[in-house]
């Protein structure tokens, strides 16, 4: 089960294709944890030749918190448990997110901490954080319309991918989602966007390690992506079997007129303990990772942060929620709506073997199509039951 989905409070995961056979992760070895403090909080990386190395680090002056928010962390402990069981935990916790269901965490401003004026500072942002804050005035009028979502917001964010990845060869949009505190999960339809509540537990979009092939992971984006788009399934199965590097971005918009106050998108800018280290093999450090939340989010800003990449030097693995933060609005009013849409974006860089986190001895889930559909429905179930 290898697309892990939260909308709202029910965990919806679509499954992928294994055949009959059970996927065992790879027994090689696994480096022993080490939970010392290091001193500052620069991420010492491997240098390779042919690759700009923007050190990921959080400031060494950190503002104070801008707020907090509970983060519901048990689905992920969930999914990996059930999924990836032999994976090395640290000593102290028996779950991937050492404080299990739910803690009360810091949330950072990324506004104020992550500021940029130049493209070329954005771009380092994003290689920095994995996340992004860029000017975006849009032309939409309608977010449920798919055929519109394809002639005006594509353009405007193929533009965007331009800009932020100068070596791109190919990309690809696929499922958008109208996201909102007042919406439920609505049947996919024929030029509509589906609808969703807003996520309010710690996910990421894509495992996209725990695809079998790469064609079975193109399989999925063909099946969703914007209907009357372009997508050459085998341009693309050939480039990253070249060992091209491939990544999953998401673009996050507040579609109201007035900026986000309730239930703002919160990102973990994800750190680890050791260098070159990547979901599912190893969990998070939290003493290092942060919490960030773009403040005051407008309908003319687009959220763009990671959630996959081949290359495992570079942060990607960024777990988001819908955050739980009190203020003095009133939340009937300035309920959230958002929209949000993933793109395939295939570079003309070669990843070296020893950076790649998609090559053939990645861990694989341990459950095949079936189990993990099982699991899957239980799981709803269970939620359902439990509101």
């Amino acid at each position: 089960l290898s697309l892990l989905l939260v909308m709202g409070n029910i965990l919806n995961c679509n499954s992928f294709q294994t055949g009959a056979s059970i996927l065992h992760a790879p027994h090689h070895h696994v480096p022993a944890w080490s939970w010392t403090k290091a001193t500052g909080r620069k991420i010492k990386r491997v240098s390779i030749p042919g690759y700009l190395q923007v050190s990921a680090e959080c400031n060494n002056e950190m503002p104070d918190p801008w707020a907090s928010s509970d983060i519901d962390y048990s689905a992920v402990n969930e999914y990996v448990k059930a999924h990836y069981p032999d994976i090395a935990l640290p000593p102290d916790s028996q779950t991937y997110f050492r404080y299990g269901k739910s803690f009360n965490e810091p949330i950072f401003d990324a506004r104020a901490h992550c500021k940029s004026n130049s493209l070329q500072e954005k771009r380092d942002l994003l290689t920095k954080y994995g996340m992004v804050l860029m000017d975006s005035p849009t032309d939409v009028k309608d977010w449920g319309d798919t055929e519109h979502i394809r002639d005006v917001y594509l353009m405007e964010l193929e533009q965007i991918l331009s800009d932020l990845f100068p070596t791109k060869m190919a990309h690809c949009f696929w499922n958008p989602m109208q996201r909102g505190e007042d919406l439920e999960i609505s049947e996919r339809k024929y030029g509509a966007a589906p609808t969703a509540s807003v996520a309010s537990m710690v996910h990421i979009d894509t495992d996209v390690g725990a695809y079998d092939s790469i064609d079975d992971f193109l399989t999925l984006i063909e099946k969703n992506k914007i209907q009357g788009t372009a997508f050459d399934k085998e341009a693309f199965s050939i480039a990253i079997s070249q060992r091209r590097r491939f990544a999953v971005i998401n673009f996050w918009r507040n579609t109201k007129d007035q900026p986000v106050v309730s239930a703002p998108l919160g990102i973990l800018s994800t750190r680890y303990s050791t260098t070159n280290s990547a979901f599912p093999e190893f969990p998070p450090d939290l003493e290092e990772s942060k919490w960030f939340a773009f403040s005051n989010v407008t309908s003319k800003e687009v959220i763009a942060f990671y959630q996959y990449d081949r290359l495992v030097t570079q942060p990607s693995d960024l777990w988001h929620c819908a955050l739980s933060i009190d203020n003095r609005f009133d939340k009937n009013i300035f309920k959230r709506e958002s929209f949000d849409i993933r793109a395939l974006v295939v570079l003309n860089d070669e990843v070296p073997s020893e950076l790649d986190r998609f090559d053939s001895t990645r861990m694989r889930p341990s459950l095949t199509f079936e189990q993990s559909g099982c699991f899957c429905e239980e799981q709803t179930l269970k939620r359902r039951t439990s509101m």
